[in-house]
């Protein structure tokens, strides 16, 4: 997958399902060249955390929903992906079986959403994703 012009990849992660390739998505930090500013880009379908109204990217795309965040890990299980930005901020899309994310209301996140809930706890240090759990690092 070509990057943008101008950018340098840092890391990468990979999201998909074991059993169902319905889904799947790549998160690459892009550092512009010009600006030495860290971006989280995104493709693949479902899983990308761009909003309602986009399925899928077939190239890679700024997730305009977390322009100006940092990232220090990306971590997932199934269809539910995680982000811990450098500065301790617990983000969350995808979908959660058992309401992982803090919500009881809601299982479907479509864009990221910041996890209120496990980020008033304090400043998250680490994040692993399981099949029904977040184990979260203060």
């Amino acid at each position: 997958m070509p990057l943008p012009d101008g950018y340098m990849a840092l890391r990468a992660w990979a999201v998909a399902h074991i059993s169902d390739y319905e889904y799947f998505g790549i998160f690459v930090e892009l550092m512009n060249n010009a600006t030495g500013k860290r971006e989280l880009w995104t493709a693949g379908r479902e899983v990308i955390g761009m909003g309602n109204d986009v399925l899928e990217c077939k190239e890679l795309s700024l997730m305009i929903f977390l322009e100006g965040k940092e990232f220090k890990k990306i971590d997932h299980y199934g269809k539910k992906v995680v982000g811990l930005s450098e500065d301790g901020e617990l983000w969350g899309w995808g979908w959660t079986n058992n309401r992982e994310f803090g919500f009881p209301e809601k299982n479907c996140f479509r864009e990221p959403t910041l996890l209120a809930y496990i980020n008033s706890l304090g400043k998250v240090l680490d994040v692993n994703v399981s099949d029904s759990h977040l184990l979260v690092k203060i």
